[in-house]
């Protein structure tokens, strides 16, 4: 096994998404880390994307990761000023029927 001492980070400035009325929503991707193991077949990693929302409200956004066609994320973490969010695997169904309570 290899371990990955030094993360790798990039730092970014534009993230363009629109809002529903076609202006631009004030979300711009700060910095990506990347760290993590190399294993015999594959790897276990870890990636960090920092955004930072200018926004006044809080904003809903669907965020697409690609992974490869035999990868799985086993979780993920959401933190802001005032929360922090950790992911529990469900089955599709429930998961929806959760996020759909919690728009309530």
């Amino acid at each position: 096994m290899t371990t990955i001492s030094k993360p790798t980070v990039e730092r970014h400035e534009l993230c363009s998404i629109r809002k529903p009325d076609g202006s631009d929503l004030k979300l711009n991707l700060q910095q990506v880390v990347v760290s993590g193991t190399l294993l015999p077949v594959g790897a276990r990693l870890r990636i960090q994307h920092l955004f930072r929302s200018a926004e006044p409200r809080p904003a809903e956004v669907i965020y697409a990761f690609m992974l490869p066609r035999d990868g799985a994320m086993k979780g993920f973490h959401v933190r802001g000023e005032t929360f922090e969010i950790h992911s529990e695997l469900r089955e599709t169904k429930q998961a929806e029927a959760i996020y759909e309570d919690a728009l309530q």
